[in-house]
Protein backbone atom coordinates (compact mmCIF):
# COMPACT_ATOMS: atom_id res chain seq x y z
CA UNK A 1 0.00 0.00 0.00
CA UNK A 2 1.47 3.37 -0.86
CA UNK A 3 1.63 6.35 1.83
CA UNK A 4 -0.61 8.97 1.00
CA UNK A 5 0.47 12.35 -0.35
CA UNK A 6 0.90 14.86 2.50
CA UNK A 7 -1.27 17.72 1.17
CA UNK A 8 0.61 21.28 1.95
CA UNK A 9 -1.42 23.25 4.43
CA UNK A 10 0.18 26.74 4.34
CA UNK A 11 1.92 28.60 0.79
CA UNK A 12 5.25 28.83 1.39
CA UNK A 13 7.85 29.97 -1.05
CA UNK A 14 11.85 29.02 -0.49
CA UNK A 15 14.92 30.52 -0.67
CA UNK A 16 16.09 29.88 -4.08
CA UNK A 17 19.19 27.83 -4.63
CA UNK A 18 22.11 28.33 -5.62
CA UNK A 19 22.25 31.79 -3.71
CA UNK A 20 24.38 33.67 -5.44
CA UNK A 21 23.41 32.02 -8.50
CA UNK A 22 25.38 32.48 -12.44
CA UNK A 23 23.24 31.18 -14.69
CA UNK A 24 20.54 29.05 -13.27
CA UNK A 25 18.75 28.79 -9.66
CA UNK A 26 15.50 26.83 -8.75
CA UNK A 27 12.72 28.13 -6.94
CA UNK A 28 10.87 25.93 -4.67
CA UNK A 29 7.00 26.91 -3.35
CA UNK A 30 4.05 25.31 -2.23
CA UNK A 31 0.16 26.00 -2.66
CA UNK A 32 -2.14 24.44 -0.12
CA UNK A 33 -5.13 25.01 -2.92
CA UNK A 34 -5.73 24.45 -6.34
CA UNK A 35 -5.32 28.26 -7.32
CA UNK A 36 -3.76 30.77 -10.00
CA UNK A 37 0.10 31.74 -9.47
CA UNK A 38 1.94 34.25 -10.79
CA UNK A 39 5.57 34.01 -10.08
CA UNK A 40 8.16 36.95 -11.15
CA UNK A 41 11.34 39.03 -11.00
CA UNK A 42 11.50 42.40 -10.02
CA UNK A 43 14.55 44.21 -9.69
CA UNK A 44 15.25 46.59 -6.94
CA UNK A 45 13.24 49.41 -8.43
CA UNK A 46 10.16 47.05 -8.48
CA UNK A 47 10.10 46.83 -12.35
CA UNK A 48 9.19 43.65 -12.96
CA UNK A 49 12.29 41.65 -15.20
CA UNK A 50 11.02 38.60 -15.87
CA UNK A 51 7.57 36.33 -15.39
CA UNK A 52 8.80 32.91 -14.65
CA UNK A 53 4.85 31.48 -13.87
CA UNK A 54 1.37 32.66 -14.65
CA UNK A 55 -1.29 30.03 -14.80
CA UNK A 56 -3.84 27.82 -12.84
CA UNK A 57 -1.90 24.92 -10.90
CA UNK A 58 -2.42 22.14 -8.37
CA UNK A 59 -1.91 21.96 -5.08
CA UNK A 60 1.46 20.66 -3.82
CA UNK A 61 4.55 21.50 -4.30
CA UNK A 62 6.37 23.55 -7.57
CA UNK A 63 9.49 24.25 -8.69
CA UNK A 64 10.28 27.16 -11.71
CA UNK A 65 14.11 27.64 -12.67
CA UNK A 66 15.33 31.00 -13.89
CA UNK A 67 18.47 31.18 -16.17
CA UNK A 68 18.78 35.00 -15.47
CA UNK A 69 17.89 36.46 -18.31
CA UNK A 70 14.83 39.33 -19.06
CA UNK A 71 11.70 38.90 -20.49
CA UNK A 72 13.46 39.25 -24.45
CA UNK A 73 15.82 36.51 -23.39
CA UNK A 74 19.14 39.18 -22.50
CA UNK A 75 21.17 38.32 -19.57
CA UNK A 76 20.48 40.70 -16.96
CA UNK A 77 22.98 42.57 -14.73
CA UNK A 78 24.88 41.61 -11.61
CA UNK A 79 23.05 42.49 -8.26
CA UNK A 80 20.11 41.91 -6.66
CA UNK A 81 16.37 40.61 -7.59
CA UNK A 82 13.12 40.05 -6.18
CA UNK A 83 11.44 37.09 -6.75
CA UNK A 84 7.57 37.10 -5.78
CA UNK A 85 4.75 34.16 -5.28
CA UNK A 86 1.34 35.73 -6.30
CA UNK A 87 -1.95 33.59 -5.16
CA UNK A 88 -5.34 34.88 -4.99
CA UNK A 89 -4.84 34.54 -1.20
CA UNK A 90 -1.65 35.36 -0.52
CA UNK A 91 1.76 37.70 -1.77
CA UNK A 92 5.14 36.45 -0.65
CA UNK A 93 8.71 37.86 -1.71
CA UNK A 94 12.29 36.61 -0.96
CA UNK A 95 15.43 38.16 -2.10
CA UNK A 96 18.27 36.37 -4.53
CA UNK A 97 21.76 37.51 -6.24
CA UNK A 98 22.80 37.10 -9.55
CA UNK A 99 26.48 37.21 -10.27
CA UNK A 100 28.33 37.17 -13.30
Amino acid sequence: MLAPTLQPQETRLLANYPNPFNPDNRIDFTIPANEHVNLAVYNLEGRLVKTLVNQAMNSGQHIANWDGTNEIGAKVSTGMYIYQLRTNSILLNRRMTFVK
